[in-house]
């Protein structure tokens, strides 16, 4: 419970049962991150989404929205309206799947590379400084932790 936690309390709301919530918890250390991150990528005219879409692209073969919108966990509209913002910069372009007319793929354009290269750094650095409370080995089980409940092993994600 929350109140037990070494006898401190931070403020008046950590009594709370949320405050030891493991779904609070989660979506808290990401608005914080995330606001962290795009308070920094700001200076490339990007925010956290726009980054996440482009560093999928740079690294796919040519995904295609529908895609993009699975992997990120984003609703297809939202994904679409990043693309619209990253391909208005210059940053990515759509072409139509040959293989399925109805699709479009984004690619990154060389700019769009320069600038996912230099946001990538950014990232990093608030990911370490963000995580600085944790030693490396904390940080490395976080990780795979993480990665186990996104990526559970085979038959465990049924319902």
């Amino acid at each position: 419970m929350a109140v037990a936690r070494a006898g401190k309390r931070r403020n008046k709301l950590d009594p709370s049962l949320l405050a030891d919530d493991i779904t609070f918890l989660i979506a808290k250390a990401r608005s914080m991150a995330t606001a962290m991150a795009n308070q920094r990528l700001n200076r490339y005219d990007l925010d956290l989404r726009m980054y996440s879409v482009l560093s999928v692209v740079k690294y796919g073969d040519g995904p295609s929205q529908r895609e993009l919108a699975d992997f990120l966990v984003l609703d297809a509209r939202q994904v679409m309206y990043v693309i619209d913002a990253l391909e208005s910069s210059g940053l990515v372009e759509r072409t139509t799947d040959p293989a399925d007319r109805r699709s479009n793929i984004i690619r990154a354009t060389e700019k769009g590379l320069d600038v996912v290269e230099k946001a990538e750094l950014i990232v990093r650095q608030v990911e370490e400084e963000y995580l600085a409370v944790l030693d490396p080995d904390q940080v490395q089980n976080l990780r795979t932790l993480l990665n186990r409940v996104v990526n559970p092993p085979s038959g465990l994600d049924e319902d």
